[in-house]
């Protein structure tokens, strides 16, 4: 089956499962929808809480996908994830921060955001020297700063209004629960420039991925570039962590699954990934939602059980195929 073919495929379940998001609840099947013109009950449960939070999956999930492929092609490494680079530990530094200080919930995404742009600038000046950027060093600053900030994060909880530190706690495992139209608003605006840039070079990201030296030989500006990945990638990120909070494997799953899907291509790599990940992220949504009746789960969680399964399963098969 052709590759164009599969992602169309892939954008019709993207929809179905959408669907299924906005219309099923405890009202039942399609009861916002059957309300919608009332401007309360369903029609005020489908405007303001169900639509909002469906299309923040979608985007946010995108986001992550088409930055975890960004961080692998970048990194040529099969378990680089969006977060390497000190963004989501940036994040959870300035949101944990503004919450525990009391400040207004509207600064919250302002503060995760800023706090995930530091955190990536701080990176990759680490890792730049002479103008040439180490991949190597770039992904140990990373480490390092995100356990750093982990500590500072950690001692911050400690000082947190108990009240208070349930809503902490869950944006910290990432969750689309109460979200506005404000945090789709955030998303959209890191996915359309983000993803845009990315398929735009996607053939000089072709090139980077055969290696430095090479693509440097075909006239590819190998640093420029190298800053292009790491800001769109960060920003990708940054808005979606700044959205809905940090929700682990997203981006590592979804450019695995978009490479088994349609090849190693970027050009069909970042769609792919684009659309997987808004899958994932709106399946686990549902999960989170209805898995356990009465009590809804922060979606980081069900995207970290299947993460953590996925990654058994795939060093299992590779450990078979080259046995």
């Amino acid at each position: 089956m052709r590759a164009d073919v599969k992602l169309w495929l892939v954008g019709a379940a993207l929809l179905l499962v959408w669907l299924m998001a906005v219309s099923y609840g405890e009202m039942g099947w399609l009861a916002p929808w059957k309300l919608i013109a009332e401007p309360e009950g369903g029609g005020l449960v489908l405007w303001e809480l169900r639509l909002p939070r469906a299309c923040l999956g979608v985007f946010a999930g995108a986001s992550l996908g088409v930055a975890g492929a960004l961080m692998q092609g970048f990194f040529r490494n099969p378990v680089a994830e969006p977060y390497v680079t000190g963004v989501s530990s940036g994040a959870a530094f300035g949101a944990v921060a503004v919450l525990t200080a009391g400040m207004p919930e509207w600064v919250v995404s302002l503060a995760a955001f800023a706090g995930a742009g530091v955190a990536a600038a701080l990176v990759y000046r680490l890792a730049t020297r002479d103008g040439v950027t180490s991949p190597l060093v770039l992904l140990l600053g990373g480490m390092a700063l995100a356990g750093f900030l982990q500590a500072v994060t950690m001692a911050l909880l400690l000082r947190a209004d108990p009240y208070g530190l349930r809503s902490v706690l869950t944006w910290l495992m990432g969750s689309l629960a109460y979200r506005g139209w404000e945090h789709v608003g955030i998303a959209v605006a890191g996915l359309v420039p983000g993803l845009a840039v990315a398929l735009a070079a996607s053939r000089v990201l072709d090139l980077l991925a055969a290696g430095e030296d090479s693509a440097g030989a075909l006239g590819v500006p190998v640093e420029a570039m190298k800053r292009v990945v790491i800001g769109v990638a960060c920003l990708l990120a940054g808005t979606a962590v700044a959205a809905c909070g940090i929700i682990a494997y997203a981006g590592l799953m979804a450019p695995h699954l978009a490479r088994m899907l349609v090849g190693a291509r970027h050009g069909m790599v970042l769609p792919g990934a684009a659309l997987i990940g808004a899958l994932l992220l709106t399946v686990a949504d549902l999960l989170a939602r209805h898995l356990i009746p009465g009590q809804e789960l922060p979606v980081g969680v069900i995207t970290g059980v299947i993460g953590a399964v996925f990654l058994v399963v795939i060093l299992v098969l590779r450990r078979r195929l080259e046995s």
